[in-house]
């Protein structure tokens, strides 16, 4: 059985570093390559070009996706019912993302990060502790 304490650190060090991610994601130029494989964005470029209409959509996907995980640091750190559902989502996007990414070539990255996200959608998921932890909001 897992302390509170050791949920409560877990989903505070998780919300700032998927707030880091998403900050970095957006401020990262494409055209930068290793920070943008780093992150997990590289590529999309090369997208709208091959894809036509998919790449421009899987782009504009990538900009919400990043804003996304930035607003969910919130519901992490302070403990908010909503937190679990919306890490779900979020995670199922950024496969889809991911997804694309390896249809583009761009490899180890990709599948390094839909590995992350895949983790991330079967902790939260699965693991009761996290599901009561922020089901029961600020005790």
């Amino acid at each position: 059985m897992t302390r509170p304490t050791t949920v409560r650190w877990l989903m505070i060090i998780l919300g700032i570093l998927l707030a880091a991610r998403g900050i970095g994601a957006l401020i990262a130029v494409d055209s930068t390559e290793l920070w943008a494989n780093l992150l997990g964005i590289g590529g999309f470029t090369e997208a709208e070009t091959g894809f036509g209409w998919l790449g421009y959509a899987m782009r504009i996907l990538y900009l919400i996706e990043s804003r996304l995980w930035i607003i969910l640091a919130f519901p992490l750190i302070f403990r908010l019912p909503w937190g679990r559902d919306i890490v779900l989502v979020v995670a199922t996007v950024s496969m889809l993302v991911q997804g694309f990414r390896l249809l583009l070539g761009s490899g180890l990255s990709a599948g390094v990060w839909l590995a992350i996200f895949a983790g991330l959608i079967v902790l939260f998921a699965t693991l009761p502790q996290i599901k009561s932890y922020l089901a029961a909001g600020k005790a």
